[in-house]
Order: C-alpha cells, then sequence, then structure tokens
C-alpha cells in the first residue's frame, strides 16, 4: 500500500511553474493580470495601471488616453521548508485596448487560465517501489471585451472567456527496479462570463472615492476528454512511449505495436463562480489607497479524483488586499512626473474540498513604472513575497514573483487629446 508522502516536487527549469497548489484539482487559476497589479497584490478589479484605469477591468478602460497593446513577463520561486528551490518564466499575457472618445473600449486578450504542472513521488511502505504522478500543461482563455460609459457616473464592463487546453498526466511506476509508464491526456473546454462595475458617484472635490464590483459566472462548464494510453515498459527512462525499437533499451511494448487509447468523457466538472468588491480613495497629490474583497466558489464535481494527483481541489477561495498607489500626471512636466508607485499587502485562503482544510496565503508586493514616448508608453516592474501554509504534507511554502509589463501605445480610435 502506497503511503501519500511527498518526496520531492521536481525543478523543470525555465518552462514550467512548481508548487504544491498546481496538484489540486484542474490546477491553479492565474489572478495575474499584469505587472501592475502585482505591484500592489491586487487581483484585477481596482486601477492599477493608471489612474482609474486596471487592465483587468474592461469598465475602466474608457479612461485610458491611448490604445495599448500589452504584454508581460514573469518570473517565480517556490521554496519549500526542506531547501529544495523551483522556479519558473514565462509570458503571462498578451493583451490588446483601445479606447473610444472616453465612451466605450474594447480589447482582447489571451492568458493562461489554469497552471496544471507538478511532479509528486510516493514511496511504498511494505515494497521496493515508488509511484511518480506528473502533470504539465494547463486551460488557456481568449476572451474579448467591452466596456461602455452608463450614465455621468457609473461605466459597466462585459468579458466573455473562451476557456481550451489540454494537459498531461503522466504516471511513472519503479517496481522491482522496473520503470512502468503510462499517459493520460486531457483536453479542456468551456467558456464563462464576467460583469464589471465601476462608480464614481461618491467622487467628490474634498472625498475621492471610487466604487468597483464584479461577478463572474460559468456559460458552459469546463468539460474533460480523457485519452487513457497503454501501460508500458519505460526502459529508456525518457518518460515518453518512443515509438522506435530499434535499441536494446527500446520500451516495450513500442509505441507503433499497441491499441488507440480509451477515450472517457468525464464531462462538465468545474463551473466556478466569482464576486468581488473594491474601492479607490484618492488623496493628495495623485496617492491613492485601494481594497479588494473577493470570493471565488470553484463548484467542482466529484470527477476531478479521476484526474488531480492530490485527489483533492480547492473549493472556494477567499481574497483580501490593501494597497497604496501613485500614479504618473496626465501632463508631463518634468522626468518625475513619469514615475508611479505601488505596494501592498495581500491574503488569501484556500478551503480544499475533500480535507475541508485551509491553506492560508500572506505576501507583500512592491512595483514601479515608467512612461516614455509622446503615446504615453508604460514599462512596469513588480515584486512579491509571501508563503503559504496548510499545504498537505509539506505545511508551507515561500515564494517569490517579479514581474515586468510592456505597454505600447497608439491613437487608434482615441478621442484627440493634447499631447
Amino acid at each position: 500500500m502506497y503511503r501519500n508522502s511527498i518526496l520531492f516536487i521536481t525543478i523543470l527549469g525555465t518552462i514550467y511553474s512548481q508548487s504544491l497548489m498546481n496538484s489540486f484539482g484542474l490546477g491553479y487559476t492565474n489572478t495575474n493580470f499584469g505587472a501592475a497589479s502585482v505591484g500592489n497584490g491586487s487581483n484585477y478589479l481596482t486601477p492599477s495601471f493608471s489612474e482609474g484605469v486596471s487592465l483587468g477591468n474592461p469598465a475602466t478602460w474608457r479612461n485610458l488616453d491611448f490604445t495599448y497593446i500589452h504584454t508581460g513577463y514573469d518570473g517565480q520561486q517556490v521554496t519549500f521548508e526542506n531547501g529544495s528551490i523551483n522556479q519558473f518564466s514565462g509570458l503571462n499575457r498578451a493583451q490588446f485596448i483601445v479606447p473610444i472618445k472616453s465612451k466605450h473600449a474594447f480589447g482582447l486578450s489571451l492568458t493562461p487560465y489554469t497552471f496544471r504542472t507538478s511532479e509528486l513521488t510516493t514511496q511504498s511502505d511494505t515494497t521496493e517501489g515508488q509511484i511518480t504522478n506528473k502533470t504539465e500543461g494547463g486551460i488557456n482563455a481568449l476572451t474579448p471585451s467591452i466596456g461602455v460609459k452608463l450614465s455621468e457616473h457609473e461605466s459597466l464592463g462585459i468579458s466573455y472567456s473562451f476557456l481550451f487546453g489540454s494537459s498531461r498526466l503522466i504516471k511513472s511506476m519503479v517496481l522491482e527496479s522496473v520503470t512502468y509508464g503510462q499517459t493520460n491526456r486531457l483536453d479542456h473546454s468551456g467558456s464563462s462570463i464576467d460583469f464589471y462595475i465601476q462608480s464614481d458617484r461618491f467622487n467628490k472635490e474634498s472625498f475621492g472615492l471610487n466604487l468597483y464590483g464584479h461577478i463572474g459566472m460559468t456559460i458552459k462548464p469546463i468539460s474533460v476528454t480523457q485519452y487513457k494510453y497503454y501501460l508500458y515498459e519505460d526502459n529508456d527512462g525518457s518518460g515518453n512511449h518512443n515509438t522506435s525499437n530499434i535499441s536494446s533499451y527500446a520500451d516495450f511494448p513500442y509505441a507503433g505495436n499497441v491499441p488507440p487509447p480509451d477515450t472517457l468523457k468525464i464531462g462538465e466538472t468545474y463551473s466556478p463562480y466569482t464576486m468581488n468588491f473594491g474601492f479607490n480613495y484618492s488623496a493628495k497629490q495623485r496617492w491613492n489607497i485601494v481594497g479588494e474583497l473577493g470570493f471565488v466558489n470553484n463548484n467542482y464535481s466529484d470527477d476531478y479524483k479521476k484526474y488531480s494527483p492530490l485527489q483533492d481541489a480547492i473549493s472556494n477561495v477567499w481574497h483580501l488586499q490593501i494597497g497604496v498607489n501613485r500614479f504618473s500626471g496626465h501632463l508631463i512636466r518634468n522626468w518625475t512626473d513619469r514615475f508611479s508607485y505601488r505596494s501592498g499587502l495581500f491574503s488569501n485562503r484556500y478551503t480544499l474540498d475533500s480535507s475541508k482544510k485551509s491553506i492560508i496565503e500572506n505576501g507583500f508586493a512592491l512595483g514601479f513604472g515608467f512612461i516614455f514616448g509622446v503615446t504615453k508608453n508604460q514599462i512596469d516592474f513588480s515584486y512579491q513575497v509571501g508563503y503559504r501554509s496548510g499545504l498537505p504534507e509539506i505545511d508551507k511554502e515561500t515564494f517569490s514573483k517579479f514581474s515586468v509589463g510592456l505597454s505600447l501605445g497608439d491613437l487608434w480610435f482615441v478621442k484627440r487629446r493634447e499631447l
């Protein structure tokens, strides 16, 4: 019988993120909407990019001065109590936003939705042998969005996300010095819709307060189709079922001599519902205090146990954030007006479905941005550091994230302003 003790989580270098959070359900949900939001620890609701604008909230896009093409890069590191260090780096999003005459806006983005990559090894209590479960891939989101000015004080944003992608669950078993391998491929598809509201109704000359709200729901719950491939002896130790049978260390049976994979339609397994509230209080000299409170109910079906390495999923998440921003000015009078500064504290509580235990995440964020060029191109740098406690078996892990965002501006459809 195998004991669920985690021996290690393998470093995959510069390709994949390695955290135990990736092993729950369909993976760790991405809440990164650019380096600016990373800089104050917010998710996406309140302004972080520029005054009155969040790249993740289409209700705020009409406040942009220019059309923007945005891309971002992340580098992450996770350290476990035993001293092992795992790293990740790669592009995190691509986005195109067009404000139209300060009244409307539309945009299109391509982002990671979940990260699934992890590697877990369990050791036998009774026999010589071990089992390694390795997951790769995740779900992506292609999201068109619009923003509309509803009234003098309110704006509405709507996003529709097409969710798609594939992942692999690779099981490796070492029994009596023989390594066996089996691969499962999972194809994912679904869709969701998000509604955003922004109001400056309470934004007075002596009391600058903006309020924000968000509700997200599933239109088509994420379905999973599983392809279960044939069990084989991994004689060459590659972790893949090779097609060649020439080498004396060829896999047995080789891939060209096995039946096609068994196909299983697992069905609708994941239909999250989200709700967020936020505020932005404008103080003197472009300083702003922001805060967010959010809740996510993931609504997993019991079928997740068929593809989750830990046989568990995150059932719900509570998010709390408070931060301070100082944005660059609309009119650039000197070089100091080109800088923006951000910082914040954030806390998340994840509740597990099967064990009902909670994982607590606390962290600190810091960042700055710099405007250059006539169309207010912007580059942002941000850093987060924090820890998670309550993780199964390993209990704690610390994490750090470095994020860079580049936004290039243009004048398409924008009401001409004085440059």
